[in-house]
């Protein structure tokens, strides 16, 4: 992990303490085991009691669950594709931590004795719990950063300006986001593609995902000279080596060999800049 592994993960936990959404279904979920009193609590607990109960439980339960899942989806990133079943395998393990706490607080206010059996069919409800609680995650920041849709600018629109050349200095100084790769990928920009919540940086070195969300990885492209062709993607502008036509697709060809698709708005606005570029039709091998 690089030295910028800690600041996406608070940024993650900021994002969902900002969701009204987490908090609504926190107290929702509270409120009814509250007064539902399940696993024996309604008969042992008066409702101050189980509520106090539930609370602390539940505050346990979602802090653990929501923290491991978000760890295991940086820590794993190397190794598990989806981000979704990345953060499964960090709330599956939670459930062990919440499990034990459940037997320790039992014990503490109900009376019951810790054992084996109590943990095991603790472990049977927290399971599908702590699942549960990495989709309504998972479910909060998808949503929270996605994009609104761009309207299509009229055909003859103004086209989109690409980003000034670096003064003097050469790119891999200039450019804020190259920051958070690790050393040996930090090249020349040569496009970003979005997945989910995370950014895949490509440069003349290398290729790293970052976890940021594809504006603010645009936000921090600086003096990058490029365009932003696509909603989930930007490619330097030095970087195009021709133009892929494929039926009513329009491409551009990276130099890392990666045809990278225009929206539609996109190609009217660039037809004058890519007029000049090399004009393949269906058949060049393209990436991703």
């Amino acid at each position: 992990m690089n030295g910028n592994g800690r600041q996406p993960t608070l940024r993650e936990w900021k994002a969902l303490i900002a969701s009204p959404r987490l908090w609504v279904t926190f107290a929702i979920v509270v409120s009814l085991f509250t007064l539902t009193g399940p696993f024996g609590t309604l008969d042992r607990l008066n409702a101050w009691m189980r509520f106090g109960y539930w609370l602390a439980v539940h505050a346990f339960a979602w802090a653990t669950a929501i923290g491991l899942s978000l760890i295991a989806e940086r820590l794993l990133a190397a190794y598990v594709s989806s981000p979704l079943t990345r953060m499964m395998i960090g709330s599956g393990v939670a459930a062990l931590p919440i499990a034990l706490e459940v037997e320790w607080l039992n014990g503490l206010v109900l009376p019951v004795r810790p054992d084996p059996g109590h943990f095991l069919s603790n472990l049977l409800v927290t399971l599908p719990l702590s699942l549960l609680f990495c989709l309504l995650t998972y479910m909060t920041l998808g949503r929270d950063q996605e994009e609104p849709p761009q309207p299509e600018p009229a055909i003859g629109a103004a086209r989109p300006e690409p980003s000034p050349a670096p003064p003097g200095a050469g790119q891999p100084a200039a450019v804020p986001l190259l920051k958070r790769l690790r050393p040996e990928n930090r090249g020349r920009l040569v496009r970003l593609e979005a997945e989910d919540h995370y950014t895949r940086v490509v440069t003349t070195a290398g290729n790293e995902l970052v976890l940021l969300r594809f504006a603010d990885a645009l936000a921090e492209l600086g003096p990058a000279p490029g365009l932003k062709v696509h909603r989930s993607h930007w490619v330097a502008s030095d970087q195009v080596t021709s133009v892929l036509r494929d039926g009513g697709r329009l491409m551009l060809i990276a130099t890392d060999g990666v045809a990278v698709p225009v929206s539609r708005a996109q190609a009217q606005a660039l037809k004058d800049q890519l007029r000049d570029l090399p004009q393949t039709g269906a058949g060049t091998s393209g990436g991703r």
